[in-house]
């Protein structure tokens, strides 16, 4: 239960920014002029935050932005056609999940390893980072998600080691506030986890 209780910390702009980057994004009609911002990114931000309120009503775990989605955007799908096919297909998924339930896992497999290689695909921009107080968090973070078999714990382990780092190396103006809380609860996060798994 522990996983899904920190599943909202990191915050859904990250995903949202991930997306981008499987697609040609120097495409300026999806950015804000001059910035890296993805132009209405408040909508779906807003959008993503009502459904995390509303979820619990349905005692559904709480929603996030899936990564996932950016295989539909790599095939072309960026308009909210795409949106509306999808949300009408979680709702036909709610009264037909019997049926799915027959399904394999490994049925999904095949989409999984895609993304898989879209985050690896990101993960070559780690040689060229010469700080070592950001590249080493990168990387406990790509080690930590497949060992935990958590992303979670994985952005856990890459904020916790992020802190600590730039603390050892007395780098206190890179750690932001924001970073300090997150990190604390990732912290209480683990001790729970580490007490459940001791009884």
């Amino acid at each position: 239960p522990w996983p899904g209780a920190t599943s909202p910390i990191p915050d859904p702009e990250s995903p949202m920014n991930d997306m981008k980057r499987p697609m040609p994004i120097d495409m300026p009609s999806l950015r804000d002029s001059g910035t890296e911002f993805i132009m209405n990114s408040l909508k779906a931000l807003i959008t993503d935050s009502l459904a995390s309120i509303i979820a619990p009503f349905f005692g559904t775990s709480t929603t996030v932005i899936y990564i996932e989605s950016s295989t539909g955007i790599e095939q072309g799908g960026r308009t909210g056609l795409t949106a509306l096919v999808v949300s009408l297909l979680f709702f036909a998924s709610a009264v037909l999940a019997p049926l799915f339930a027959i399904v394999p896992g490994f049925a999904t497999g095949g989409v999984l390893v895609l993304v898989g290689l879209l985050f690896l695909s990101l993960a070559g921009k780690l040689a060229v980072m010469d700080d070592y107080t950001e590249t080493i968090p990168a990387f406990l973070t790509i080690l930590g998600i497949p060992l935990f078999y958590n992303i979670t714990a994985g952005i856990g382990i890459g904020f916790i080691s992020y802190v600590l780092l730039k603390l050892l190396t007395k780098r206190l103006r890179d750690i932001r506030p924001g970073m300090i809380l997150i990190t604390a609860l990732f912290i209480i996060f683990f001790a729970l986890m580490a007490m459940q798994h001791a009884h």
